[in-house]
Order: C-alpha cells, then sequence, then structure tokens
C-alpha cells in the first residue's frame, strides 16, 4: 500500500480494520500489511517486508492457491480463494482471501503495473463447522431423517436441501433467520421471490453452469429481506446422484457475508480515498504534478486521434521569493493557495484543469483550446491577479502581486512530441520574466 502524501490518517483507519490488509506486487511479494494482517500471520512489519505471502501457504495448499494467483494475474482478474497458513509458532489456520488488482502509476507513466489490494480473514470457525457439520449431514440423510434434521437446526450456518426438480425441500432454522423467510415461504420456488432482481440471472446461471460440470457450486449474492434491507450471502452446494448417476438434488450451505461485504467496500473507499490524495497537492487542494503528467498525456494522445488544439498555461508568481522574504512564508502559503483557487475558478471546462506545478509555479491545460482562446483566458488571470491587488512592496513590476505567463498551442500530431508542447510554454514564460514581468508571451513555432 503506497503511503501518499496526507495518508497518515488512512493508515491508522487501516489498522483499526478487523481484517487484515495487504498491499501485494506483481511477484506476490508484500509491500504492506496492517497490524491485523501481521497477527494473523504472526510476524512483524520488518519480517513480512518484500516477503512473497505464499511463503506463509500450508505445503499442501501451495500449488492450488499458486496456481489460483497466476491465473488472476495473467487475466488481471480478481483473487478469491480458501487456503491455510503456517505461523512461527507452528500453528495452522485457515484463511479466507480476496485480492483485486489495482494499476500501480508509480512505477511508470507509460506501462502502469499491476498490484494487488488484499484482504484476508480468520476463517476457522466457518471452514469448521461447514466441514464438520455438512459432512455429517450429508452421511446422515440415507441413515435418519431424524438425526439429519437435529444435527441442521443445530449448526450456526443456513442449511437447504433441493430435489431433483431445484425445489427447495428443507431449510434449517439459521436459513429462516438469514433470509428473513419462514419455512413454508421457502419450499418449492418460494425463496426466489427474496433474490434481488440484479443478482437472479447471474446467480441462475452460474449454478446452471456447476450442475453441468456436476462440480461444487459457489456463489455470492443478495437476498432482501421484508423491510428492504440486504443481506449478503456466500451459497454453497453440492449436487447428490444415484447409482445410475442421476441427479436426485442438492444440499447446500448459506452463509451471511454482510459485515464482510460491508469491508469490502470500506476497503474499495479507502483505496479511492489513497488514490485521491496521490493526485492532489498538500497545500493548495489542486491536482499535483504527478496528476499534470498523467493526464496531459492522456489529452495529447486523445486529442491526436480527433486532430484538435491543445494549449498550455505555465504561470509564474513574480518576485515570490521576495514576497516570502518580506512576508513570511506562512503569508506565502497563503497566497499559494489565493492563485490556485483563482485559477480554478477561471478555468472550469469539464476537461480543463489547473495543476501545481512546483514551487510559485502553475499549470494550465485546455484541450480543444486555440491559441486566441488561451491567450484570453491568460488575460482573464492576470486580469483578476491585479483586480485583487494583493499587496507586494517588495515586487519589481509595482506595488502588487502579479503573474507572469507563458502559453504554447498547437495540435498533436506524430512528429510532434508531448515535451514540444511543455517545452514551448516554458519558453514562453522564460520570455514573459526576461520582458520584465508581468506580461503573457505566445509561444510561436
Amino acid at each position: 500500500m503506497r503511503d501518499p502524501e496526507g495518508a497518515e490518517p488512512l493508515a491508522r483507519v487501516l489498522d483499526s480494520l478487523s481484517i487484515g490488509i495487504l498491499d501485494l506486487d506483481p511477484g506476490a511479494r508484500i509491500q504492506y500489511a496492517n497490524s491485523k494482517a501481521q497477527t494473523l500471520l504472526g510476524r512483524t512489519w520488518p519480517t513480512l517486508r518484500d516477503c512473497s505471502w505464499q511463503d506463509f501457504v500450508y505445503t499442501e495448499d501451495l500449488a492450488r492457491v499458486t496456481n489460483a494467483w497466476n491465473k488472476a494475474f495473467k487475466l488481471s482478474q480478481p483473487l478469491s480463494c480458501f487456503y491455510r497458513i503456517c505461523r512461527p509458532n507452528n500453528s495452522i489456520i485457515p484463511i479466507y482471501m480476496r485480492a483485486d488488482p489495482r494499476e500501480d502509476h508509480q512505477v511508470t507513466r507509460r506501462s502502469p503495473a499491476m498490484h494487488y489490494a488484499s484482504y484476508i480473514q480468520d476463517d476457522r470457525e466457518r471452514q469448521d463447522l461447514e466441514q464438520q457439520y455438512t459432512k455429517k449431514i450429508e452421511l446422515d440423510l440415507e441413515e435418519s431423517d431424524r438425526r439429519y434434521q437435529f444435527l441442521a437446526e443445530s449448526v450456526p450456518i443456513g442449511l437447504y436441501r433441493n430435489n431433483a426438480a431445484g425445489q427447495c425441500v428443507y431449510i434449517n432454522q439459521k436459513t429462516c433467520e438469514i433470509l428473513d423467510i419462514s419455512f413454508e415461504e421457502c419450499l418449492g420456488h418460494g425463496w426466489a421471490d427474496r433474490l434481488h432482481p440484479d443478482d437472479a440471472e447471474r446467480m441462475f446461471h452460474s449454478w446452471q453452469e456447476a450442475f453441468e460440470r456436476k462440480d461444487t457450486w459457489q456463489e455470492q449474492y443478495r437476498f432482501v429481506h421484508r423491510d428492504g434491507s440486504i443481506v449478503w450471502v456466500l451459497a454453497q452446494c453440492v449436487f447428490t446422484f444415484n447409482e445410475q448417476g442421476e441427479n436426485t438434488g442438492s444440499i447446500g450451505a448459506l452463509t451471511d457475508i454482510t459485515h464482510q461485504k460491508i469491508l469490502e467496500a470500506q476497503l474499495e473507499a479507502a483505496n479511492a480515498r489513497l488514490q485521491q490524495l496521490a493526485h492532489l497537492d498538500g497545500l493548495t487542494g489542486i491536482p499535483n504534478r504527478r496528476y499534470f503528467d498523467e493526464t496531459l498525456e492522456q489529452e495529447w494522445h486523445r486529442l491526436r486521434r480527433e486532430q484538435k488544439t491543445i494549449a498550455v498555461l505555465m504561470i509564474d508568481i513574480d518576485y515570490f521569493k521576495a514576497y516570502n522574504d518580506t512576508y513570511g512564508h506562512i503569508q506565502g502559503d497563503h497566497i499559494l493557495k489565493t492563485v490556485a483557487y483563482t485559477l480554478s475558478h477561471l478555468v472550469h471546462r469539464p476537461a480543463d484543469f489547473v495543476a501545481r506545478f512546483g514551487g510559485e509555479e502553475f499549470a494550465c491545460v485546455l484541450p480543444g483550446t486555440t491559441a486566441a482562446g488561451a491567450l484570453k483566458i491568460a488575460q482573464d488571470i492576470q486580469r483578476e491577479i491585479d483586480r485583487l491587488a494583493i499587496p507586494h512592496h517588495s515586487s519589481g513590476t509595482g506595488q502588487t502581486l502579479t503573474l507572469s505567463i507563458g502559453v504554447s498551442c498547437l495540435i498533436p500530431s506524430p512528429s510532434h512530441s508531448l515535451h514540444v508542447l511543455i517545452d514551448g510554454a516554458d519558453q514562453a514564460l522564460y520570455q514573459a520574466k526576461r520582458q520584465g514581468r508581468h506580461c503573457i508571451v505566445l509561444h510561436e513555432e
């Protein structure tokens, strides 16, 4: 998990979660582990850093887990699996893992690397219960309906049985609680009335595929309670066949994973916030140089396909060092925020954006804007700063704060590189400073 500027509060949030959070690089090496992950793995952060999470997988599970990882990574798909891990005290615990691919733009802007934002969860209780009772129930079905019902009603997971036609013939009390449905309402196909409409087709399709393969079925989907609230379940079932190979029905289990889904949503929101923080300047709150580089390159390629102009303004606060020396750095920071705010409110078309380029220098990117249009925006910016009349008695251009602006504009083509656009604006800004500052210069190719 990268630590962008200003992300410390989020790190504390991640450490407070009741699930383990891991960030894995393309080689499955651990780049971040929160406190819960360290506890689950039984290791401190210094011993985990850059280790492969597969180093801790139980030997009998390693080949299966490695194959699942390689397949998910090759297809850039999420990984979801159960496995066991070995801890330094030789204890072995079962783990549920979910890993979602993310593009890591910090490696290179041209070819983003893939890493996996992951969470792990101690799955001992659920795994033990499902293995213990599901196996007993399957064996006892042929021996005693009474014993089957006794065991089924005693387990803390939802259990159900369907006949060969796919009709529900039995559910235990826990299933009634999870689905907020009575035994009578659930029988036959009544349970399907509670399926979330957005999940029904997907659920039935995956169930049919598993049946045709005669494979174990597993799926996550939603049910709707009487009051309209949503419950997420992890459903699993095995299909039963007689000696002639004919289907006799299925036996399944339901686990309420609503809390788990809430944690997944929290993790997703935390990742989104981290991504946002990575693209914002910590002082001014506007996009930073990294965002400028990435987004300008995207716009460059888009406008080259569309053969439309793109303009860049390079803006420098005149005699800013003298301003800091005279009024102090705190007031200097305030001026940077004021200029950023002013630029953001004058450059407001959907595709336009303003970024802090570095120090007292700002940049405006204006896709689809001609040279004349870019000059007008530059004039509007300069007039607005002049109108504010911010005192600057150490300036060489007068008694108030002023800006120098360089403008570059062209139509992207295979014969141009992106640097031509940026260098043109830089050269124009340099020319504006040589001409005495507080002016606007358009770069001429």
